[in-house]
């Protein structure tokens, strides 16, 4: 199971957009993100752009390669 240490230090993520992160990281899309989380598919974008923004990344694969280093896999 793929997860991330704790990025809420280093970048400055909530706890929400840290789920989000993990899930991205495991492929999901933000409809099953949303699903599993029992929010709105606009919400779990929101939390999606505000995380890319705090992590400077703007694509999947930009994400998977500055989060890298912070996985556990």
């Amino acid at each position: 199971d793929l997860v991330c240490a704790d990025l809420a230090e280093p970048f400055g993520l909530t706890h929400a957009e840290q789920r989000i992160v993990e899930r991205l990281l495991r492929g999901c899309s933000s409809q099953d993100i949303a699903d599993a989380m029992g929010k709105s598919v606009l919400t779990v974008r929101t939390h999606i752009k505000r995380a890319y923004t705090k992590l400077s990344v703007a694509t999947r694969e930009q994400l998977f390669a500055r989060l890298l280093p912070f996985l556990d896999t």
